[in-house]
């Protein structure tokens, strides 16, 4: 005798409520971090931000939760899209919080190794918090080099 897969097996009624408001996240957050990644291939910075950031200053106060959001979503799609760099992921997430009116800093930053080599590192700031790129004790061995607003 045959039976389902699903048998005794209930779906759940819904997700919760902040679940289902990260996943919609996501399918912008992909599209936007793939997107970067291409144009970074294929460009430069200076042409993703002039093509890809909206033309007015963000406007809008900080909401943390839906900046979390934002940044789960980013992160999660940086697995998905092959070579999203620090650099990728804070730029779409800037890109991402600025069309949401949300103002947010991207840091260029560099470092001496151990080997002599000079390190990169990108980082987004948003609210006086890290919001992509590390935490506090990583970014604090970048030297910062550029600062760039929301705004190209």
């Amino acid at each position: 005798m045959l039976h389902s897969l699903s048998s005794g097996w209930t779906r759940p009624a819904s997700l919760p409520r902040g679940l289902r408001a990260a996943l919609r996240q996501l399918p912008p957050a992909l599209a936007v971090v793939a997107l970067v990644r291409l144009r970074l291939t294929l460009a430069s910075l200076a042409d993703v931000r002039r093509t890809m950031l909206p033309g007015a200053p963000p406007d809008r106060s900080v909401d943390l939760v839906a900046v979390a959001r934002i940044a789960w979503a980013v992160r999660v799609a940086a697995w998905l899209v092959p070579f999203a760099s620090c650099l990728t992921q804070a730029q779409a997430c800037q890109i991402l919080l600025a069309r949401h009116g949300m103002a947010s800093t991207l840091c260029l930053g560099v470092r001496d190794t151990a080997a002599g080599q000079i390190r990169a590192h990108a980082w987004l700031y948003c609210a006086k918090a890290i919001v992509v790129g590390g935490d506090g004790g990583a970014i604090a061995r970048f030297q910062p080099i550029a600062q760039l607003p929301p705004v190209a």
